[in-house]
């Protein structure tokens, strides 16, 4: 049975990990494939495993070196000070954690079967340890290097400018095929970093409906609302700048300003933590919104919380590509309010099943999230329109048979 070696690099099993989940569980893909997942060990990153895949017998984690702010005590994590002693460290022990990792990829590599490797990278650069595993798995003979970008591609800059173009060289000679969940996502890879063309290519993530409970799934593709009802809005998301969540509260403080009528029909749920919270805590209480803000700091049941949520919020402001909770949204028959930006559009016809808005503009989501608590029938067909396409488009069934097809190719 052919190989195919999955490689992460990330602190934890984060939403650009997705498409891994997908591809472990697929019965089809795993009869098809010797699927081994080898990643950079971290206690948080196995939980998460855990929690996604249904075996962790083919996952490995490897004792990777990564100087990164995360392995910080929490006490210090965010302070000034710990966070420039750590960067300025980082970069003096650079060569010996290159030169360390690279070893060790290079000696596991060797061993795996060297057919097939799908490098996952949560962005472009992203982890420096996903860019070294495709230039490792080139050099050790890999007959596929396929990696996977998840969020829009940064242009080189700051002093590591010309190092940082060379090794791009390095890592695009090295894959043979790059895949976005956009297209837009792609061509800024393209643009801004000088990809080619020919390996660049759009694959969806693909969600698989397995993971969510059906009766919950069923509940909010059933649910019906009714003129007068009242609407929970739910973002769901780390808690950090370019996820937008001051947009909604802004949004929510403006509405509700504008329209004291509305303050017992709106409820907003705000799910996760992060780096912000305590600034989005600070904002409710500072403007008298906690009567209509409730913070889930850790959902126990996501798919009960998806079918308590009425209209998802995505006000991302940048770094995106296809967020997959949009997609998962859709799967429920929840119409998304998002940015109009990376991917977002190919998920939100404006109008259809969700709206789109510029990022950062408050008042303009403020005027949407008004006229669906004042619109049920809206709200109702926009419900319709999100299961269709979800049905068409981003089931799990459609990515893993674009994989297997890139997989195959000119074998």
């Amino acid at each position: 049975m052919p190989k195919v070696l999955l490689y992460s690099d990330n602190d934890f099993f984060a939403g650009c990990e997705n498409m891994i989940a997908v591809l472990m569980n697929d019965a089809h893909f795993r009869d098809k494939y010797n699927a081994i997942l080898y990643y950079r060990k971290s206690a948080l990153y196995e939980e998460g495993l855990a929690d996604r895949l249904d075996s962790l017998l083919s996952c490995k984690g490897l004792p990777l070196i990564a100087l990164r702010r995360s392995k910080l005590p929490l006490a210090i994590r965010y302070k000034f000070f710990a966070r420039v002693t750590l960067r300025l460290m980082s970069i003096f022990l650079m060569p010996v954690t290159f030169i360390f990792n690279a070893l060790m990829l290079a000696a596991h590599f060797l061993l795996s079967g060297k057919d097939t490797i799908i490098i996952n990278n949560g962005g472009y650069p992203g982890a420096q340890g996903c860019r070294q595993a495709a230039v490792v798995a080139r050099l050790v003979g890999f007959r596929k290097i396929i990696m996977v970008v998840n969020n829009t591609a940064q242009p080189p800059k700051g002093f590591f400018k010309i190092l940082g173009k060379l090794y791009d060289t390095m890592v695009f000679w090295s894959v043979d095929k790059i895949i976005t969940g956009s297209e837009i996502t792609g061509l800024a890879l393209r643009r801004t970093r000088g990809l080619e063309s020919s390996k660049s290519l759009v694959i969806p993530n693909g969600i698989n409906a397995g993971r969510f409970e059906a009766v919950h799934v069923a509940g909010r593709r059933t649910k019906v609302f009714k003129s007068g009802n009242s609407i929970n809005f739910s973002i769901i998301g780390l808690h950090e700048s370019r996820k937008g969540h001051l947009v909604l509260l802004k949004a929510l403080n403006e509405v509700t300003s504008r329209r004291p009528d509305l303050h017992h029909r709106i409820k907003v749920s705000i799910e996760g933590q992060g780096d912000l919270s305590k600034v989005l805590e600070k904002f409710v209480d500072e403007n008298n919104l906690s009567a209509s803000v409730v913070f889930h700091k850790h959902v126990e049941n996501i798919s009960r919380f998806y079918m308590d949520t009425d209209v998802l919020i995505h006000p991302s402001l940048f770094s995106e590509d296809l967020p997959n909770v949009i997609s998962e949204a859709m799967l429920f028959g929840i119409p998304t309010i998002g940015s109009n930006i990376a991917g977002i559009p190919s998920q939100i016809s404006d109008g259809i099943n969700g709206f789109l808005l510029k990022p950062g503009d408050h008042i303009a989501l403020s005027q949407r999230m008004e006229t669906l608590i004042d619109n049920s029938e809206m709200l109702n067909a926009m419900s319709v329109e999100c299961v269709a396409k979800f049905n068409m488009e981003f089931g799990s069934e459609v990515a893993v048979g674009r994989y297997i097809d890139i997989i195959e190719e000119n074998k």
